[in-house]
């Protein structure tokens, strides 16, 4: 098959400095939501604190109006509890499990992603990018595109994210250029490219 002619370069990469975990973590989150890319501060918290906060008011609440009655006490050696605020509690209990598998799962899901980016993921050793597409190589796989294929490009602290169809998705950092200005040249050239041929334009 004849290897797609992605036109006259205008950037080469050779050999880029490795992305750091956290720049790989936040690749794979936006490859799997890119929509995500605009409102990253809200969202990274907003569960867990909302949990904790949910929880922490709901026994605080019930404390301060009912302070000598507020969960299970022992009368005459029985277990006795407030029957009026018992919604209470089960709200509570429900929202600290809540928590609790939220906590589980991010975890889980780090430990795997540290496992994948340590044993699996493979540095970029070769990237060009010309008029009509970009050309990226790992070792002895090459993956050729047009640009129609970057759906999105994120670029956030000197790190900008092309997020591409079909599960290919690159991250460069400022490090990979001789200078800033350089950098930001390929920021700008790799922008007005992809939106050039997105469905949109």
């Amino acid at each position: 098959m004849e290897e797609l002619d992605i036109g006259d370069v205008k950037f080469h990469i050779c050999r880029p400095p490795r992305v750091d975990f956290p720049t790989y973590q936040r690749l794979q989150r936006l490859m799997v939501n890119p929509a995500l890319g605009a409102r990253r501060s809200f969202f990274r918290g907003f569960t867990p604190t909302f949990l904790v906060t949910a929880l922490v008011s709901f026994v605080g609440i019930n404390l301060v109006q009912r302070p000598g009655y507020a969960f299970l006490v022992v009368n005459d050696g029985a277990f006795m509890i407030d029957a009026p605020r018992l919604w209470l509690y089960a709200v509570g209990i429900f929202l600290l499990g809540a928590a609790l598998v939220y906590w589980r799962l991010l975890v889980r899901s780090r430990r795997i992603l540290r496992y994948v980016y340590e044993q699996r993921f493979t540095s970029i050793l070769d990237a060009w990018f010309g008029e009509h597409g970009l050309r990226v190589r790992w070792g002895d796989t090459v993956f050729v595109s047009p640009w129609s294929v970057v759906d999105s490009v994120h670029e956030e602290k000197g790190v900008t994210y092309l997020i591409a169809s079909g599960g290919v998705s690159l991250a460069f950092t400022a490090q990979a250029f001789p200078s800033t200005a350089e950098y930001e040249a390929w920021v700008a050239f790799v922008r007005e490219h992809q939106r050039k041929t997105s469905p949109a334009s």
